[in-house]
């Protein structure tokens, strides 16, 4: 096998994964099994790169990441569900289910009585004791990964292999200066950020902000009393004139707006095979907050 036969191999599983793994996040039926057995070929596949090869290194270090994505895939597929089953509010609903993980911001955006969010808010803190061992376990399992290929060839005994490796070497930054960037810039911003959240909250709310007072309450709240300006306006065709003014070809991205009970919250494209099939998920909450979009 050459590095380009490699590569197809890798881009064919990398379809697979996104497929799947795309039907799961847009609220669809998808195959559990199916993900598992691709992440067990990935992380072979990933071994083979480790083996035989060692350029480019943008590779090396992608070839040990899938192998942590891969080793821990089981329980990621384990915290998505768990999130949608077990963090469920026991009394407040939104349309016709109870809110869970992936309604909560469409519940906080539009419930406006703010006992019933302060509820749902302490309810959901609460049930977090049933994704804490999930999520604990997974950067255990990813950790340790890391620690089994430090020594790696062409991995100096210099460098700090980690999730962040790979991310750190393409910005050309060290961890130390990343983390002091991060720190300045926190720094920087908590006061303007409290100054301005209090003054919003005591203007909109007539009140102090309390902790279930959330982002994503605040992101749809600001701009509540603009929101019928905009109720006839439809976010996905101005968001195809602004994508075609782009010379984006539209043909090959597919947009899927429908609000499904157990649909991921956040914005996310999927590029599943580049350029020929790229789908966008999006659920909304207001006609003016638009969330960040989040890239698979």
């Amino acid at each position: 096998m050459n590095l380009k036969q490699w590569c197809e191999l890798d881009e064919r599983i990398y379809i697979g994964e996104t497929d799947e793994q795309y039907k799961q996040y847009a609220g669809f039926d998808y195959s559990k099994k199916l993900m598992e057995q691709l992440a067990e070929i990935r992380l072979y596949n990933s071994k083979i790169f480790i083996d035989f090869f060692s350029d480019p290194r943008a590779l090396l270090l992608g070839a040990i990441e899938d192998i942590a994505y891969s080793k821990s895939k089981k329980l990621e597929l384990e915290l998505h569900n768990t999130r949608n089953t077990k963090i469920v509010s026991s009394k407040h609903k939104f349309k016709d289910s109870f809110v869970n993980w992936s309604t909560w911001r469409q519940f906080n955006s539009r419930e406006r009585n703010q006992l019933h969010r302060k509820k749902v808010f302490d309810e959901f803190i609460a049930k977090t004791k049933y994704i804490s061992p999930i999520v604990e376990g997974r950067f255990s399992s990813i950790k340790g990964v890391y620690q089994e290929y430090q020594n790696v060839k062409d991995i100096s005994d210099t460098d700090k292999l980690s999730p962040l490796s790979g991310y750190l070497e393409n910005e050309k930054v060290s961890h130390t200066q990343l983390v002091e960037l991060i720190k300045s810039m926190g720094n920087r911003a908590k006061k303007p950020f409290r100054d301005a959240l209090t003054d919003i909250s005591k203007k909109i709310l007539g009140r102090e902000p309390e902790y279930y007072d959330d982002f994503y309450f605040f992101r749809n709240k600001v701009y509540s009393n603009l929101d019928t300006n905009f109720s006839s306006i439809d976010p996905l065709i101005e968001a195809r004139k602004l994508l075609a003014f782009m010379q984006f070809d539209l043909t090959k991205i597919a947009f899927d707006t429908e609000s499904r009970k157990n649909k991921y919250p956040s914005p996310i494209c999927f590029f599943i095979q580049i350029p020929n099939d790229i789908r966008i998920l999006y659920k909304k909450e207001s006609h003016l907050a638009m969330p960040c979009m989040q890239v698979r």
